[in-house]
């Protein structure tokens, strides 16, 4: 059997000419070379090149809309607000970080990337891009800082409306409408936002199933057809206060409904015929509300208390159908899942910053959080045209986590060139679960250590270095029981595994970055090393059910491993090449992980986690009718997963989004975009066992190829 697989050669071949290609501009545009004396001026370089502030002028060379805009045209911001402290725990998590003035955006959901899409560029007075440890500033970041410095309160109001339409390669039409008005009541400052979108997806796969000798045992197609319908309201309110300070306050309603209707039909000598087809309907639901707030206080003396507080509430559920087609095209219900979730959020946290002497800054503080989660699972079975109610293990719970965590750090300014940052988080946790099969109580008790230096060589060239102890957020949901409605694997029960501890890990990092002269672009490299404990994967667990003691699978702690990772980015104005007011984007990430897997003892891969990917976009600003076009494609190796009775590799091909925008009068943009354009093929191969992989024979191997939808979108952008 051909291993399906693409072959890695010309994908390496890529990987180094990319390398090439960088190093090379790197090197070319390291040296001093001309630039707009414009330009020059409107970038301002303080802090020992530390702090790069770009001004409002600096912007006017571009054709930018949103305050989103202007971050993709600072060298090295493309992908910030993609990054950050994902799936850690605690609302102080490091990464990089965007803040409004100074402040985080006091909200999850209702997060900053939101936020910059609704503040009009004119808004902007400047953007500071501040790299590595930051004094005075209440994040903890690992590489950049960028604060959004908006104008003082408007004296007009500001409004935008987009509206969009999409079209999709199956013919079936979407789109988009979204207002927004920025104004002042006084003190007063308020930013209100109302969203609609309807989303289609229709993808095609194919799949072949081969027996362990390589012989094709059957080949199917399955159609697919999804719809997803979204509201949602925002608000974004400042109130100065006499005293010259700020209360800040975010809200949230988000209400989106989608439907999936799966077809597969078996293919036999290029017909497709129905016997013995399935039929899946699949609806769900989540509406979600959040309020945020913060305050900062500024004594006399200059230290300053800062709270926050977060409080949000969802509330999902899906319902799954699942029939048989006959001959007849008649279908025939074989059972219906149910499932539902409750989750509700609060966080509070306060943290003061006070210095002792010059250069001696530090920072105390307490985070308070309490998350709830209510999750059901239902499941029912056709038994002679009756839908009979079959009992599953641990099939409904409560999850409720109360976390305390108190933080102190310290920054000292030893030289002008080096800043040391240390600062200890002592994290105490109570985890409850109460359903019908389970009772269960747990405490955590976790330090986190954390050491980082930064050192300036020069205004252009700066190492950091980093020594840290993370702590992983669980996700609740993996405490009950679940489906899998992966296709060709619907009937699989996941159990949920009510001793489920967080992932721990030690992380060692050193990055190497430059500035290039005459703000012609950043190159940055990064090793990162993480020593893990307790990686969550899938173990099998062993439950009661109605036929006795049976082995399913659940997310669970697999012990001990490592990830090591190298990743270059560059990001390189392209004016040396007569490409006025173009910038090419690169990125490169080399990745090695190692873990024992549970079912059969022998090391392998985490899961989802590719050995390398790299990325390419490019995008030019032209004068006339203030036009702008680019592109952006991306490649990674293939992603394994492994699961109790099959392991799998999954890939993308290469594929290419394009875009270009123009502004026929003023402050009106239309902008057509082409995503998922050469809708390039997922491949997916699968080997599957009769049970455990570790004892038991090959049954099927399964090979999968599908094609996602083309959509072009053209919007129309109206700012008044």
């Amino acid at each position: 059997m051909t291993r399906y697989i693409h072959n890695k050669r010309w994908q390496w071949s890529a990987l180094a000419g990319v390398m090439g290609m960088t190093t090379g501009l790197s090197s070319a545009l390291a040296q001093p070379g001309s630039v707009d004396a414009n330009t020059a001026m409107s970038v301002i370089v303080r802090d020992g090149g530390n702090r790069v502030i770009y001004t409002a002028d600096y912007f006017s060379q571009f054709n930018v809309v949103t305050a989103s805009d202007q971050l993709d045209r600072v060298p090295g911001l493309q992908d910030i607000l993609n990054s950050g402290g994902e799936g850690q725990r605690g609302f102080g998590s490091d990464g990089d970080q965007v803040l409004i003035n100074g402040n985080r955006v006091s909200g999850k959901s209702n997060d900053v990337g939101s936020v910059l899409d609704r503040i009009q560029a004119r808004q902007v007075l400047q953007i500071e891009v501040i790299r590595g440890a930051v004094p005075g500033l209440d994040v903890r970041s690992q590489g950049r800082v960028v604060n959004v410095v908006l104008t003082e309160t408007p004296k007009a109001g500001y409004g935008s409306m987009t509206a969009s339409a999409d079209h999709y390669s199956e013919g079936s039409p979407g789109g988009d409408v979204e207002v927004s008005y920025n104004g002042d009541l006084g003190a007063l400052n308020y930013l209100f936002s109302v969203d609609g979108e309807v989303e289609r997806g229709f993808p095609e796969a194919r799949d072949r199933f081969f027996s362990p000798h390589k012989q094709l045992l059957e080949s199917q197609i399955e159609h697919s057809g999804s719809r997803s319908d979204a509201f949602g309201l925002i608000s974004n309110m400042s109130y100065t206060l006499t005293n010259g300070h700020v209360l800040n306050l975010n809200a949230l309603y988000a209400d989106e409904r989608g439907s999936e209707t799966t077809t597969e039909f078996s293919y036999v000598g290029g017909s497709e015929i129905l016997d013995n087809s399935r039929l899946n309907y699949e609806v769900e639901s989540e509406r979600e509300w959040e309020l945020g707030g913060d305050y900062q206080h500024v004594f006399a003396s200059g230290d300053t208390l800062t709270t926050l507080f977060i409080y949000s509430h969802s509330f999902s559920q899906a319902k799954g159908r699942f029939s048989f087609l006959s001959d007849s095209a008649a279908s025939e219900l074989r059972r219906v899942q149910r499932e539902s979730s409750k989750d509700i959020e609060r966080i509070l946290r306060s943290s003061y910053q006070w210095s002792l002497a010059e250069n001696h800054l530090f920072e105390s503080g307490m985070e308070v959080a309490i998350n709830t989660v209510e999750e059901e699972t239902a499941l029912q079975m056709n038994d002679d045209g009756v839908l009979v109610d079959v009992a599953l293990f641990n099939d409904e719970s409560t999850i409720e986590e109360v976390r305390y965590e108190a933080f102190t750090s310290y920054s000292w300014q030893a030289t002008s060139q080096l800043l040391l940052e240390a600062s200890l988080d002592l994290e105490f946790s109570e985890l409850q679960q109460h359903g019908n099969d389970v009772a269960h109580s747990r405490d955590f008790y976790y330090p986190k250590p954390r050491l980082a230096l930064r050192y300036d060589v020069n205004e252009q060239v700066q190492w950091r270095g980093r020594i840290e102890r993370s702590i992983s957020q669980l996700e609740f949901g993996s405490f009950v029981a679940s489906f899998t409605n992966d296709d060709n694997r619907f009937d699989v029960i996941n159990a949920g595994n009510p001793e489920l501890e967080p992932e721990q890990a030690w992380q060692y990092e050193i990055v190497y970055e430059r500035q290039l002269l005459n703000d012609m672009g950043v190159f940055s490299v990064t090793a990162l090393y993480e020593d893990v404990s307790d990686y969550i994967g899938r173990i099998p667990l062993q439950v009661l059910g109605e036929d006795g003691i049976e082995t399913l699978t659940a997310p669970g702690n697999m012990g001990d491993g490592y990830s090591a990772e190298l990743a270059f980015s560059g990001s390189l104005r392209l004016d040396r090449f007569n490409l006025t007011g173009a910038v090419v984007d690169l990125g490169l990430e080399l990745q090695k992980t190692e873990v024992t897997d549970p079912f059969t003892g022998d090391k392998r891969e985490f899961n989802f986690r590719a050995e390398y990917e790299w990325s390419l976009a490019f995008r030019q600003d032209l004068n006339w009718r203030n036009l702008s076009y680019g592109l952006e494609t991306r490649l990674e190796a293939a992603r394994p997963y492994y699961d109790l009775d099959y392991w799998q590799e999954s890939e993308e091909d290469l594929d290419l989004e394009l875009f270009v925008e123009m502004q026929p009068f003023n402050n009106v943009t239309l902008r057509l975009e082409a995503d998922n354009l050469l809708r390039a093929e997922n491949h997916r191969q699968r080997h599957v066992y009769e049970d455990n992989r570790a004892n038991s024979p090959l049954r099927r191997y399964e090979l999968r190829s599908s094609k996602p939808s083309r959509e072009i979108s053209l919007s129309v952008q109206w700012v008044f």
